[in-house]
């Protein structure tokens, strides 16, 4: 099977859905020329936005087994949401970056395609 955008960006918005519905943390999705952007609100108005992109995550999840697809997709969300950009993070106070850094800790624990059962 050949990953489209609309596939990838619904396993995206799945995996993102599910983590959100764990801890409790709310997602808005983006979709547009090829990149998913995800922004996740704190609750004192910073924001922690994502960007995925889609043609370069095809390249590599089309060479691949579907289950092997999808831990590489995971791999790539898991990277993305833990990596706090400090430009973003200047624009948050300490509750929010407080927020944002266990959502990164939280994220480096949580499994739904790569199951190691």
């Amino acid at each position: 099977m050949a990953w489209s955008d609309n596939d990838i960006y619904g396993a995206s918005k799945y995996w993102i859905e599910r983590f959100c519905d764990r801890y409790g943390i709310s997602a808005n999705f983006y979709q547009a020329d090829h990149v998913l952007r995800v922004d996740f609100p704190a609750p004192n108005g910073g924001v922690h936005k994502i960007y995925l992109d889609d043609e370069l995550m095809q390249l590599q999840m089309n060479r691949v087994e579907r289950q092997e697809a999808l831990a590489i997709l995971e791999s790539w969300l898991i990277l993305a949401i833990a990596s706090i950009d400090p430009i973003q993070a200047k624009k948050w106070d300490q509750a929010d970056y407080q927020y944002f850094n266990g959502m990164s800790q939280a994220i480096k624990r949580f499994r739904l395609y790569d199951r190691k059962d």
